[in-house]
């Protein structure tokens, strides 16, 4: 009778314990921590965000903002220690923080913000051509068929123009 009323708790122990996760049973203080963001960066069309994973998390709920002082909104979630942002524009800076969720929808802390923005791409620089006053072709300066008469101008102008390349300088 002693044997069976053990061999009962114990299985109520081990079935009961078996549905509770291990991190349960942790101090509040250990549950989970808030993450850090350990390295942002960017390429020509994504900013990629980087972190350690925080112990018994499961999922990373992404807040984003265009101002580090301003609202923070939720912006995705994902399971991995990382995350690539494709949906962003060029010379806006763009503000991250996250927390880790547990499987009990526990939630950490918002981590501190991490920045990055892709630079716009710098203006094309414009070539100087020179053309003359009767000819259909742009010139380098210094050109031999400049000697009679010389005006600058933008290639760009000069081909919507219809003129085309010396053979000579070109």
């Amino acid at each position: 009778m002693k044997k069976k009323i053990v061999s009962l708790v114990l299985s109520i122990v081990i079935a009961t314990t078996s549905f509770v996760p291990a991190y349960a049973f942790l101090p509040a203080q250990e549950r989970l921590k808030r993450p850090v963001i350990d390295d942002i960066w960017h390429d020509s069309s994504s900013v990629i965000v980087m972190w350690h994973g925080v112990r018994h998390a499961k999922t990373y709920k992404i807040y984003r903002s265009t101002s580090k002082d301003g609202d923070f909104n939720y912006y995705t979630s994902t399971s991995d220690e990382y995350f690539f942002d494709y949906n962003v524009k060029k010379g806006v800076r763009y503000y991250y923080k996250l927390k880790a969720v547990a499987s009990n929808y526990k939630a950490s802390k918002l981590s501190k913000w991490r920045s990055s923005k892709i630079p716009k791409p710098k203006a094309e620089v414009s070539t100087t051509v020179y053309i003359t006053e009767t000819g259909s072709k742009y010139h380098r300066y210094g050109c031999q068929y400049l000697w009679n008469s010389c005006y600058s101008i933008s290639k760009k102008n000069a081909i919507a123009q219809g003129y085309t390349a010396c053979s000579r300088c070109w």
